[in-house]
């Protein structure tokens, strides 16, 4: 099972770095690429309403927020969109809440390939050092790579070559506002 599970979509409306907080069961009534849209609009039909990550993103983003190496704003959402993002979030959710994360970026003309991966590495390392605090291991948060977790750079950003599983898909371009999901599942 993994230690963390972070989703990052890009978002065609964001302007920050988003933190979702929580996810929904039901809503999604927006055809996908292949045409199709849940059954009943719902991930599950006995499932919760809304489903909270017991990551406190209000507290990541602040870290962000005061790293001095980010320009790109972030904040905490309750609305990850009821579409593609809100649902595999919610399966994740559903999986373990304690170790599930969705972040929204902007898309790349609003910041740098190099501005939004410093603020995800800055918050990717915020969730597993307080994920690993919380499992009582001792991790040091002036530690570079406490968790094997890249120092990101544009091409770093853009590829699979790290100690972690990325995985993409490309979305239908002209009318969905995530246009690319990337999963990103840590195992140290």
């Amino acid at each position: 099972m993994p230690k963390l599970t972070i989703h990052v979509g890009v978002s065609g409306i964001s302007e920050t770095l988003v933190l979702e907080q929580l996810a929904h069961n039901t809503g999604y009534m927006r055809k996908d690429n292949c045409g199709c849209v849940p059954k009943n609009g719902m991930c599950y039909t006995d499932g919760s309403d809304v489903i909270q990550s017991s990551i406190r993103m209000d507290l990541i983003s602040s870290t962000v927020n005061k790293a001095t190496c980010v320009k790109l704003p972030c904040v905490k959402s309750t609305d990850p969109g009821r579409f593609l993002c809100d649902f595999t979030y919610y399966l994740s959710l559903v999986e373990d809440k304690c170790r599930s994360a969705f972040i929204h970026v902007p898309m790349l003309h609003m910041f740098t390939a190099e501005e939004i991966a410093a603020a995800l590495a800055i918050a990717i390392k915020e969730m597993s050092t307080i994920l690993l605090s919380s499992l009582r291991f001792s991790v040091s948060k002036s530690s570079t790579l406490a968790w094997r977790i890249p120092t990101f750079s544009a091409s770093a950003f853009a590829s699979a070559g790290f100690m972690f599983m990325v995985t993409i898909s490309v979305l239908s371009i002209a009318t969905l506002p995530c246009k690319l999901t990337t999963s990103f599942t840590f195992e140290p």
